[in-house]
């Protein structure tokens, strides 16, 4: 950050923080409030409305719901919205109500449905919750004792307070952005006419541009809209804040699914997002970094320039120290640990992903859970035994997030990798075959040909750790004819092969010569190599190659101990 000197500062207390933002508001300094608001969620978040006097209690609502909307807590922000303009209605500060409300339209945008964000507060759709701010602007007396403001100017106006003014103007200012979101051009005339009328502070040159670039975006007019953001870029963070985020979105809405996340529109976008980071810490509001730094680092990940994204988040994640836990900053921590891991920092990538995994189970982002538990799961396996059990543990919490979702053959795999990683434990294995067998018995629209592969390769196993070797034969035998019909002849060969090796040490070379036989007909290519190892050269040629060799070996052994017994 790089105003060092602020930033030194200890942060103000609750009621100063609170009475500076509310000076701010009324003067129209946007900086200051989004200054407000970030220190408001990394120092005051835990403090409660009843820690502040009452005449600042309005405050305090509005800078939490600010803060919890850049921290993608939509329900506190609700929340606190709805208490905001209970307080404010209370207390006849019927501006102060109107901004509530449309901030609550501005979230029911993003609604499902009524009440999708908060349970227990009434969210209306975004059109109802637009008519009611354009009812209550059109409504709004300066005092009981005048007539209401009307839609047109009226002499009335001049006997609105500055508190009321700012408060007016940035209702109708939010509600703009709304009514342009759902292209409703007369309500956005409508709020475009309160700005004016009430708007204290003369509009700068980058606040027109970032306004047409606004309109031009609802009227789907998006390389104008881009224009217009380009045009407002180096007026001042704020503005430059706002610019970034919209050409960002314009450069991605270049990229088709099947792009290279390397092509230059994803570049610019990643160049966009970072470069509004910056402008969020020029303001001192690094919350308003988490998302632009979110979305830059994935693309950069995707990109495979893990480096560039671990250093882009860490420096946001450090920023925003005392922050509430929060689904913004779980999901920046998410691709930090993923991208600590793809740079072989593997002992962070373990403990951070571990965190965010813990964390996210207690949100219902089941797909974020189920990301960085396998992190976890694969920089577990990495750091090795010291950690072997509490990787399976996060296998078996893998493991009931798939059984929840009735994904039994996802269970098999992750458990079957995780013996192969970790062998040695037998119970796995059974687990492994519960998994399968519920596949078989409540997916009738399974991957036959996965469920006979992972099938096939849990009976390997076993047939290498069988209680005994008639269980042991049999395991094999099933493998074999496994593999056979799933096409994977390498595999099949060595079912085979283990198969013989069972025989002999059952003692029954003649058998075992007969399946070692076997193999040669699984693997037609294995007969070149049954008496010799293939040549360096050879192997290296091809992974097919080096497996194939690898089948041959265990061919020579086999033949050599059915030689011995005959």
């Amino acid at each position: 950050m790089r105003n060092t000197e602020e930033n030194l500062r200890p942060p103000p207390a609750l009621t100063q923080l609170l009475t500076a933002s509310r000076a701010a508001a009324e003067r129209r300094d946007i900086i200051a409030n989004h200054r407000s608001t970030s220190t408001f969620a990394c120092h005051h978040w835990l403090a409660e409305p009843t820690d502040v006097p009452d005449e600042l209690r309005g405050e305090f609502y509005h800078l939490r719901a600010a803060a919890a909307e850049h921290l993608a807590m939509d329900e506190e922000a609700v929340a606190a919205l709805t208490e905001l303009r209970h307080w404010a209605r209370e207390r006849n500060r019927h501006a102060i109500a109107l901004v509530a409300q449309a901030q609550l339209a501005y979230h029911a945008l993003d609604a499902a449905d009524t009440g999708a964000h908060a349970p227990g507060y009434d969210l209306p759709t975004a059109p109802e919750a637009l008519s009611q701010v354009a009812e209550g602007l059109t409504t709004f007396r300066p005092s009981p004792d005048h007539p209401p403001i009307g839609s047109a100017g009226s002499a009335t106006d001049r006997l609105v307070t500055p508190a009321d003014a700012a408060a007016l103007t940035a209702a109708a200012t939010t509600a703009f952005t709304v009514a342009t979101n759902l292209q409703n051009t007369d309500l956005a005339q409508l709020f475009a006419t309160f700005v004016r009328r009430f708007g204290t502070v003369a509009p700068s040159a980058a606040d027109r541009l970032l306004w047409n670039a606004q309109l031009a975006w609802a009227e789907g007019e998006h390389t104008l809209a881009a224009n217009y953001a380009t045009q407002a870029l180096g007026h001042g963070p704020d503005s430059d804040y706002e610019a970034h985020e919209m050409l960002a979105t314009c450069a991605m809405l270049e990229i088709t699914q099947d792009s290279d996340l390397t092509a230059p529109a994803a570049t610019r976008a990643v160049e966009h997002w970072i470069k509004a980071v910056g402008a969020a810490m020029d303001m001192n509001a690094p919350i308003m970094g988490i998302k632009m730094a979110e979305l830059a680092a994935r693309v950069l990940y995707a990109a495979e320039d893990t480096g560039a994204a671990v250093r882009l988040t860490e420096r946001v994640l450090g920023a925003v120290s005392g922050a509430p836990v929060s689904p913004a900053l779980l999901n920046l921590a998410a691709v930090h640990a993923q991208s600590l891991l793809a740079e072989g920092e593997v002992g962070r990538a373990w403990e951070k992903s571990l965190a965010v995994a813990s964390w996210s189970e207690f949100t219902p982002d089941v797909e974020r859970t189920a990301s960085a538990l396998a992190v976890a799961a694969e920089a577990g396996t990495r750091l090795g035994g010291e950690v072997e059990a509490q990787v399976l543990e996060v296998q078996r919490r893998r493991a009931e997030i798939y059984r929840q979702q009735g994904a039994h053959l996802e269970i098999a795999d992750l458990l079957l990798s995780h013996y192969l990683s970790f062998p040695g434990h037998p119970e796995i294995l059974a687990e492994v075959r519960e998994a399968l067998d519920a596949s078989a018995h409540n997916d009738p629209h399974r991957d036959r040909t996965r469920w006979l592969q992972l099938s096939s390769q849990m009976h390997w196993h076993l047939a290498d750790v069988g209680d005994s070797i008639s269980d042991a034969i049999d395991h094999a035998h099933t493998a074999a004819t496994g593999f056979h019909e799933t096409g994977d002849r390498a595999a099949e060969a060595l079912a085979w092969i283990l198969l013989a090796e069972r025989h002999v040490e059952a003692g029954d070379a003649g058998q075992a010569a007969v399946f070692l036989e076997r193999s040669l007909s699984a693997e037609p290519g294995l007969r070149r190599w049954t008496a010799e190892e293939p040549s360096a050269e050879w192997t290296s040629q091809s992974p097919e190659h080096q497996v194939l060799a690898g089948v041959a070996r265990n061919y020579r052994l086999v033949a050599e101990r059915i030689a011995q017994c005959e």
